[in-house]
């Protein structure tokens, strides 16, 4: 029995094996949430960039120490009780299914008090933030709502002023609610209302908690990390005002009341968004040699 017991820590924890394991671990179940999201694969998305965020620590989680007994077990009770995690979220948050990123954030604690010593836990900091902070976004969004709500009117006629001069016949009606948008299509009259979901608050959130990891992550000087805070959020606002003049678009050649389909808005948000995201990085990568060539540029004007 001991010697069964000694194979198995061999190898689970062997210096070879204890970081390739950790990480199959942490990988799957991303599996089995793949298949249980399966109508709804972008669900995904954020507990993948979670995993994302472990791998880019690799380097870092290889210098960690093993966890002693003492960690290992209470890791154990952590990855355990991830699995009933639902139960304490579910009142907070009515939309939450059995295993979902909550559930997911938590196990990824327990792995690493499993697996390295406790101090080695800071770097499952991005991880869970973005896990966490991303899905407790809608959460947000409803408390905030209140406040934003009176801002709607002025959301409204931006929208119908850009979707004019995109030679969209719409109008915004003289009496009634300041936020009805009535679209005249090649099909007929199409009302519609902008809600507060369409501000894309929930999107904003999101960025937000990815903005906060890359700018903790990386070095650099406050102006600099304050300047691209703002190319961020600006980038994120747009690819909103874009998400709704697509739709506006599609609903304008096409009709089918498409503006009205919660999983047009749902599946346009999370492709520009996810895209912008990729650009965002992308350029923040670059962001010394986008520099030079604005230094460039101002020298020669």
């Amino acid at each position: 029995m001991k010697q069964g017991i000694s194979k198995l820590h061999k190898a689970l924890f062997s210096a070879e094996n204890r970081l390739n394991t950790f990480y199959v671990l942490a990988f799957s179940p991303l599996i089995w949430m793949a298949y249980y999201y399966i109508g709804w694969l972008p669900s995904l998305l954020i507990p993948l960039y979670g995993f994302l965020f472990l791998i880019l620590k690799k380097h870092k989680l290889s210098l960690g120490e093993e966890a002693n007994s003492k960690e290992r077990l209470l890791g154990l009770f952590v990855v355990v009780s991830s699995f009933f995690v639902y139960f304490v979220v579910s009142p907070l948050f009515p939309g939450a299914v059995f295993y979902g990123d909550i559930n997911y954030a938590v196990y990824i604690i327990g792995l690493f008090l499993v697996f390295f010593e406790r101090h080695t836990l800071k770097e499952a900091f991005s991880s869970v933030f973005l896990i966490v902070a991303a899905s407790s976004a809608p959460l947000v969004s409803r408390w905030v709502e209140p406040y934003f709500t009176p801002l709607l009117p002025y959301f409204t006629i931006l929208i119908v002023s850009i979707a004019r001069a995109m030679g969209m016949n719409a109008t915004i009606p003289s009496s009634g609610p300041s936020n009805v948008v009535i679209l005249h299509t090649l099909k007929g009259t199409s009302p519609m209302q902008f809600v507060w979901a369409c501000f894309g608050f929930e999107s904003a959130s999101v960025f937000a908690t990815l903005l906060v990891i890359i700018l903790l992550e990386e070095p650099g000087s406050a102006k600099t990390k304050m300047l691209w805070s703002v190319v961020g959020f600006v980038g994120t606002f747009l690819t909103n005002v874009v998400r709704l003049e697509f739709l506006l678009l599609v609903e304008y050649f096409y009709g089918g009341n498409v503006l009205a389909r919660a999983e047009a808005h749902s599946f346009s948000g999370y492709v520009l968004f996810f895209s912008w995201v990729i650009v965002f990085l992308y350029l923040f990568s670059r962001r010394e040699a986008i520099s030079r060539k604005i230094r460039s540029i101002r020298r020669r004007l």
